[in-house]
């Protein structure tokens, strides 16, 4: 979300491209990365805007917002049909799982270069831990060997596609000294908690034990609590609410590019 953000609600089942509304009061400007179903190549950015050479369909928020949840192993794709066509959405969470370029290009596109950025947070949905490659666990060359292998691979690949660490670092040395730029995400525990939920949702089950809600509050508390963490936040919540244009789109953008 970019722009500025007064309201006290809001309301879901309206369109999205035609929320930009201060009768409704709606003030702010709304990005939304999601992938096309079929077509994972390239992540489409739903909008409540209108910007030259794009297009946002007829999809309401609350779509677009379920969109983001969609996952092929735990939820379906939401489809929007729209004319002729039907457009099926899912989640950007491999390939764009930190979309913060694309956040700082369509404030860009929305507001124009000149104008200035009081703050760029970023919510991180937890570290991964270190991604590794393991070696399958049957003898060397055998057909089990060979699937474990394929199978490892194939869950490095989904890692590091869903890994938003690599872009959080490129940010934070690109334009982590401006002032303005606050990345918060759970660095311990949640590697455990995530694999525990992502087997229990497709199951479509969540317990007590490792990846229940209670497990992940009490790990985002704990990350919250620590000093520097806490100190991060408060400086945060300072910059939002004198909000003093620190920096310009276009000073941002000519810095991100450079990553």
């Amino acid at each position: 979300m970019i722009g500025d953000v007064n309201c006290a609600s809001l309301v879901l089942d309206i369109i999205l491209k035609s929320s930009l509304s201060p009768a409704l009061c709606l003030h702010a400007y709304r990005v939304v990365p999601v992938m096309q179903a079929h077509n994972l190549g390239v992540p489409i950015i739903l909008r409540n805007h209108e910007v030259k050479a794009t297009t946002t369909p007829d999809i309401t928020i609350m779509d677009a917002i379920l969109s983001t949840c969609a996952s092929p192993a735990l939820f379906a794709a939401v489809n929007v049909e729209e004319g002729l066509w039907d457009h099926s959405y899912i989640s950007a969470d491999q390939g764009l799982s930190n979309p913060t370029r694309e956040v700082i290009k369509a404030a860009y596109e929305a507001f124009g270069e000149e104008e200035h950025v009081a703050c760029l947070l970023s919510l991180g949905t937890g570290h991964l831990g270190v991604i590794r490659m393991t070696n399958g666990a049957g003898p060397e060359g055998s057909t089990e060997a060979m699937e474990e292998k394929d199978a490892a691979l194939n869950e490095v690949s989904r890692r590091i596609a869903e890994d938003p660490e690599l872009v959080a670092r490129q940010m934070d040395e690109a334009i982590g000294d401006t002032g303005l730029y606050f990345r918060f995400s759970v660095d311990q525990g949640m590697q455990v908690s995530r694999k525990a939920a992502e087997r229990r949702a497709s199951m479509r089950h969540m317990g007590s034990g490792e990846g229940s809600l209670g497990v992940i509050m009490a790990d985002t508390l704990t990350y919250l609590g620590q000093p520097k963490i806490a100190k991060d936040v408060d400086h945060c919540a300072d910059t939002l609410f004198r909000r003093i244009g620190l920096e310009t789109l276009k000073a941002l953008r000519k810095s991100v590019a450079l990553i």
